[in-house]
């Protein structure tokens, strides 16, 4: 103790720079706080207003996205219309042909009964058992010409409805690809 008494200006100098730093270490400490809390809530503010501006990005994104696709489909729908009125037109088209085949079928029909019923009124000798006459093989011929004809209507009638289920299938498919 008597030292310090013979020394009190160095120790009282010491202790001064021992309070100056403690006393700068607790200040530098708490306002390292201070900035932590400043940059805590800085960064806070920032990650909200980044968080905000993503978020009405991509709300913006999906809007301009479901437009796109409103479009699209209203594109596609409006295609599948116009297909589905020219298949409607070919069907009115092929419905008219065949009316007018059913009618030449009627003609053709009417005509092999004609000369099936000329051919038997007519009692002519036939030059050879063979041969028939030749108003009998015409008339064989007109019926055998009429059902082949009635056939073919059928036929006809078939591949048309078939053309008109695969038109309508080609449309909705090329309108479902995108075509």
């Amino acid at each position: 103790m008597i030292h310090l008494l013979k020394y009190w200006k160095p120790a009282a100098i010491i202790l001064m720079v021992v309070v100056f730093a403690v006393s700068c270490q607790v200040q530098k400490s708490g306002t390292k706080a201070k900035v932590d809390v400043a940059y805590e809530r800085g960064y806070d503010v920032g990650y909200q207003r980044a968080t905000l501006e993503i978020a009405g990005r991509l709300k913006d994104a999906a809007i301009k996205q479901a437009a796109e696709a409103r479009e699209r489909e209203k594109k596609a729908r409006e295609s599948f219309a116009r297909k589905q009125a020219n298949i409607e037109k070919e069907k009115q088209h092929a419905e008219t042909v065949i009316t007018d085949l059913r009618r030449e079928l009627s003609r053709v029909q009417k005509h092999a009964a004609a000369a099936r019923n000329q051919s038997s009124r007519r009692n002519l000798p036939a030059a050879d058992k063979a041969a028939g006459a030749p108003d009998e093989i015409a008339a064989k011929g007109w019926i055998l010409f009429a059902e082949s004809a009635a056939r073919y209507a059928e036929l006809a009638e078939i591949a048309d409805r078939q053309r008109n289920d695969l038109a309508e299938w080609q449309a909705y498919g090329t309108t479902v690809a995108g075509e």
